[in-house]
């Protein structure tokens, strides 16, 4: 989460101006900690978001997003 915010400052966006987050995680029982941690980014208006369960991910990733914002420069 870290990451994706110092990313979309860089591009002249922000957390707030995201609209869309994918989630992939290699285990069902992630996903609750990802919930915790997702609300903690994403205070006020939560985006529309759509997690995945996968085996597909790298063997050293359990966790894998993208998201979608909007700049408003």
């Amino acid at each position: 989460m870290l990451n994706l915010k110092r990313t979309l400052v860089a591009a002249g966006s922000g957390l707030e101006q995201v609209v869309k987050v994918n989630v992939f995680l290699r285990n069902k029982e992630d996903f609750r900690k990802m919930r915790e941690i997702y609300r903690r980014f994403f205070k006020n208006n939560y985006p529309a978001r759509t997690a995945i369960f996968t085996d597909f991910l790298d063997s050293y990733c359990l966790i894998q997003m993208d998201a979608i914002a909007y700049s408003p420069n």
